[in-house]
Parts: structure tokens; sequence; C-alpha cells
């Protein structure tokens, strides 16, 4: 989390599997790319909860879910909605992005407030999931050979295709994907709004310039609407 004295702006950025909100800010070589510290420094409030990842203890929460009936990243939704609903009852403006298992974390959620709290949810503007679905199969056949290994089970985002393709076409979400992985994704989200899919050069990783540019469109589209 890192704050300003009298920002009115907020942002929420999700991790994916395997990295914590930290990633966000210390750079390194991690695929969050320091996106946070970018983002602060832009003026904006930045939060960043932990999510359900690669770890012996998160895969004993997911098997627990499955045996209540839930799937684990209700627990994670679950979490970012109860930080959205605080958030605006004090901000004016909030964002939310996440890249991989955070991407898709991102839009579920933002769909899961919306309904739940449809006046508040006035206030969230750019949701932007970068690279926030891959096919079961597809990831066997990338990676066939870690498959068995304890924490593959974690690796497969808990959302099927046509969950995340109602959801992708929610307003205001963005859909990211990088040149690398261009030949999978870009079948896969042509048949969104092109003005809410972006491009952008790299692999798998959380681009801040996406950020950036999804929220010139939105802006722009605001004030169009306004005036």
């Amino acid at each position: 989390m890192r704050i300003h004295e009298n920002s009115r702006k907020a942002v929420i950025l999700i991790p994916g599997n395997g990295s914590i909100p930290n990633d966000y800010f210390t750079g390194g070589n991690t695929y969050l790319n320091a996106a946070g510290k970018d983002i602060f420094d832009e003026g904006f409030d930045v939060f960043s909860p932990y999510i359900t990842h690669s770890s012996r203890f998160q895969n004993s929460r997911r098997r627990l879910a499955s045996l209540s009936g839930e799937r684990w990243e209700d627990h994670d939704v679950q979490r970012i909605v109860i930080l959205l609903e605080r958030l605006a009852k004090k901000y004016d403006e909030i964002h939310i992005a996440g890249v991989s298992t955070g991407g898709m974390l991102a839009i579920r959620s933002y769909r899961t407030f919306t309904q739940a709290f449809p006046e508040a949810s006035k206030r969230i503007g750019v949701v932007v999931s970068v690279e926030g679905w891959q096919s079961g199969g597809h990831l066997i056949k990338k990676q066939e050979d870690s498959l068995f290994r304890w924490n593959w089970e974690m690796a497969f985002p808990g959302i099927d295709k046509k969950e995340f393709d109602s959801i992708a076409n929610t307003r205001n979400v963005f859909l990211a994907f990088g040149s690398c992985n261009e030949g999978f994704f870009k079948p896969i989200y042509s048949k969104f709004f092109q003005g809410r899919v972006l491009r952008y050069q790299g692999a798998h990783e959380f681009k801040v310039d996406v950020f950036f540019e999804a929220l010139k469109r939105w802006r722009k589209r605001v004030s169009k609407r306004e005036n």
C-alpha cells in the first residue's frame, strides 16, 4: 500500500499466481515491473491485496474451498470486494488492474461489486486484465513436463471460457496481451470491442503503459459523454 496525503484517486493492483504485492513496488526481475511505484508517482494511492497462489498452505485452502462447495478464488474475490467497498467511501475514482490470475480476479471482483453495490460502483473507472485467461488444455500442452509437480493445481485459473467471456464484456473492462503470446490471445480477444483490447510489446508481464493507455481511453469516453 502506498498513500499520498490528499489523493482522491485509488488503484487496486492484483498480483498473479506466484507473485506478491511487494513485487509491484520493488522492481527487480519480477514480471510486475514495479508498476505500483510508477502509478503512485502519477498521484494515485495504490493498494495491492495478497491472493491465493502457489504454496503448500494455499493449496490446502483451495482443497478446503472445494470441500465447502466453493472455488478457491471466491475467497480472493470476497476480500477484493470488501476492499472496494471501503475505498468507495473515501475516493472519487477507483481503478482495478491485474495480470494473469490477478487479471481474472480483477474483472470478476468488479462484476461482483457492481452487482452488490450498484451505486458505489459508479466510482470505478477502468478494470484492466492483462492476459487474464488461459485454457487448461493450453497450459497442459505448453508445460506438460511439470504437470505433476505438487503445486501445479494452482496454475489453472479457476474460471471457464464462457464465464470469462461474459465478464470481459462488462463495461469499462480492458483486455491486454503481449506480442510474445499474440498467437494465443489475439484470436480469443478478437471477439471483444477492439477499443478495449490493448496489445503491448513483451511477454507475460504487467506493463504500466497498458494501464495508462486504458485510463486515457476511458477518460476520453467519459469526456465525450459529459459533453
